[in-house]
């Protein structure tokens, strides 16, 4: 697949992912996890369906949304993105990620992980 369908696609699922009411979420997921696997080596797919797994309401939406950051270091770092997706964090520390970057030792140990491209901190900690 060309950089340009990954493109594409990012695109339409963030539209997506910003429009539909909550209960479609679970659809919005599936399309994300759907396109991991289709786009294997780009971070922009979990690191987006990690902002879906947030939700208030759910004590283990951190959880999820921290397995799919460390699923989007690991490719960020595995295709040499590290550095475009720990300004992409930092970016969205306030807004998106605004719970995840409060009160979380994972949230430094992923920048870490991302700004040191070191793969052995995210798998130590693989299963926030």
């Amino acid at each position: 697949m060309t950089s340009r369908s990954a493109d594409e696609e990012i695109t339409r699922l963030r539209e997506r992912r910003s429009g539909p009411k909550p209960s479609g979420n679970s659809e919005i997921i599936a399309a994300f996890q759907n396109a991991e696997k289709k786009y294997p080596n780009d971070y922009r797919f979990p690191y987006e369906r990690a902002k879906l797994a947030i939700k208030e309401s759910e004590s283990h939406s951190h959880d999820e949304a921290f397995s799919a950051l460390s699923l989007a270091a690991e490719m960020a770092i595995n295709s040499g993105k590290a550095h475009e997706m720990l300004d992409d964090l930092k970016a969205d520390k306030g807004g998106d990620f605004h719970k995840l970057s409060h009160g979380h030792n994972e949230w430094a140990h992923l920048a870490e992980a991302l700004k040191n491209k070191d793969l052995s901190l995210l798998s130590a900690r693989a299963k926030f």
